[in-house]
């Protein structure tokens, strides 16, 4: 059973995920020219009283909307003499993206002239390390807790988990981000491939339609 959850839960999700704060009050002897207690009075910037979480701004980049244009693609791991692989996968991916490959497994796609903190979509060929559909996401979310514990992530925070992907929110270099991860299995059952579709909380819709296409349209490839 795919997973999907709408934008508007998601959003939901990631509101609630930036947390909240209660402030206290305490009484001080009144200051002269002040008559009300509503009257405005200074904060020392050297102690400021109510504690204040900061984001960054999201680039301003359109949203990822739903029903972009896709193309179907045939992308092969390359071994270790960095030769084709057994291993391939025919996927759909957006048209006119731009594409990295990392040489071996991992190929990420990004609209032109977007900010690198706006959205994308990353795909992993992870067939012959023969890991359980289970197994393959767990240490996923692992490496995600990781970077959470070692600060190069922080409030990882996991959502709408089954047993073929999950979302995930965080904080990256002072950034909101949102992304859902699918896990595609081969004829074993095993995880043959990893793909996410991440970006801003404007681009949920988008997100979520692009990884429900993906997961529609994808096709493991063995060679013997």
């Amino acid at each position: 059973m795919r997973w999907w959850v709408s934008g508007a839960v998601l959003l939901a999700l990631l509101v609630g995920g930036a947390g909240g704060y209660a402030v206290a009050t305490r009484d001080e002897p009144a200051e002269p020219g002040r008559t009300t207690f509503a009257d405005p009075a200074p904060v020392a910037a050297d102690h400021p009283r109510l504690p204040v979480q900061l984001y960054e701004p999201d680039p301003d980049d359109d949203p990822l909307e739903p029903g972009i244009p896709l193309e179907q693609v045939r992308l092969t791991a390359l071994n270790a003499k960095g030769q084709p692989s057994r291993y391939s996968v025919s996927v759909p991916i957006p048209k006119e993206w731009d594409d990295s490959f990392d040489g071996a497994s991992r190929w990420t796609f990004t609209k032109e002239g977007n900010a690198s903190m706006s959205y994308g979509m990353r795909l992993d060929i992870i067939a012959g390390e023969e890991e359980t559909m289970d197994r393959a996401i767990s240490i996923r979310q692992a490496q995600l807790r990781s970077a959470d514990a070692q600060g190069n992530l922080r409030d990882v925070e996991f959502s709408a988990q089954d047993d073929s992907g999950f979302t995930v929110t965080f904080v990256e270099d002072g950034y909101r981000r949102v992304s859902m991860e699918l896990f595609i299995p081969d004829a074993d059952g095993n995880a043959f491939a990893a793909i996410a579709v991440y970006g801003r909380e404007r681009d949920l819709s988008g997100i979520e339609d692009l990884v429900s296409l993906v997961d529609a349209n994808i096709t493991t490839i063995q060679r013997p």
